[in-house]
């Protein structure tokens, strides 16, 4: 995986399987994206992988993982800086939906 630029603004990610592939989006505070290819076939698999990585990349989990729709297995987390307050920052709702 890449190494992503790190700020103190929460992220959001999103996965969804509309087939075979498990796609994932990131997305900041500043609605820009980027796209991470993952290693695992599965949703639950994707989530765990996309989780260790955003820790190792000093991120933590700043919620559940909640399914935004069932047809394409589209789940969306926001993380957040270690070490941020997740008061400080914008609610989720000001981040832009993902959806192609």
């Amino acid at each position: 995986m890449p190494t992503l630029q790190t700020n103190t603004m929460p992220i959001k990610v999103w996965l969804r399987q509309p087939r075979l592939e498990v796609a994932c989006r990131i997305v900041f505070h500043d609605r820009t994206t980027t796209a991470v290819g993952m290693d695992s076939p599965t949703i639950p698999a994707a989530q765990s992988e996309i989780t260790a990585w955003l820790i190792e990349q000093g991120y933590q989990p700043a919620g559940p993982w909640t399914t935004e729709a069932v047809n394409t297995g589209e789940t969306v987390r926001t993380f957040i800086r270690q070490g941020s307050s997740p008061a400080r920052h914008a609610p989720a709702s000001s981040f832009v939906q993902m959806r192609a």
